[in-house]
């Protein structure tokens, strides 16, 4: 295959996740908690010339690796990526969702990262690398690559857990999601947007002494 190289960024998971990720030959890099921090911890030890984020609830399809490389190969101007999702779970508001992020990615060229983004190890370099954002570091990646050229969209290439948007929370997570997403766009206009620890602390509801004691134990 394509894929000479597997990363697996942990926050601090308490479970067997490094135990496991070890006992089956993948690397495993240990670093704060945060997306953005965890991914971009991840880079710095790639050697590949390109980087696929694949985030621990998603499932990557067989022939994605290969798509990419191809079409990295025809667009030699992209700077990199993302993949069309889909919901794991049946449902039409799940579909709808999915169909928003799809339209979103392929239309204004801004992913989320359960689109499995990819990037070239270039214009990773060009960027100031991997945003290490706690969170919307996805956005923040696609904006940043925008500069660069166009980035690409690939159909049906990812499958993704839909545990947050069960039914009895969906539209309140959709509210979230939404009122983040704007919310980063307006703050980074105007430069106020900083580490992503406030989009962290309100997307997964995490109390601001708790983060702060861990960040005290981390640095």
């Amino acid at each position: 295959g394509v894929i000479r190289e597997v990363i697996v960024a942990d926050g601090g998971s308490t479970d067997d996740t490094a135990a496991v990720a070890c006992s089956r030959g993948v690397r495993v890099v240990q670093c704060g908690r945060g997306r953005g921090r965890q991914i971009r911890a991840a880079s710095h030890i790639t050697t590949g010339d390109v980087l696929l984020i694949l985030h621990a609830d998603a499932v990557l399809k067989k022939d994605a690796a290969g798509r990419i490389i191809r079409a990295l190969t025809e667009g030699r101007h992209a700077p990199g990526g993302s993949f069309g999702m889909a919901f794991a779970e049946a449902g039409l508001k799940r579909r709808v969702i999915a169909a928003l992020n799809n339209l979103r990615a392929r239309t204004a060229g801004i992913a989320f990262g359960d689109q499995a983004q990819f990037v070239r190890a270039a214009a990773l370099s060009d960027i100031g690398g991997f945003p290490g954002l706690m969170l919307m570091e996805d956005v923040e990646l696609s904006l940043r690559l925008k500069r660069l050229g166009r980035p690409l969209f690939l159909n049906a290439g990812v499958v993704v857990s839909g545990r947050r948007w069960q039914d009895g929370a969906f539209l309140q997570n959709l509210q979230l999601v939404l009122g983040l997403f704007f919310r980063y766009l307006i703050e980074r206009r105007f430069g106020r947007t900083r580490d992503g620890e406030r989009y962290f602390r309100k997307y997964y509801g995490m109390d601001a002494t708790v983060l702060t004691a861990e960040k005290n134990n981390l640095y």
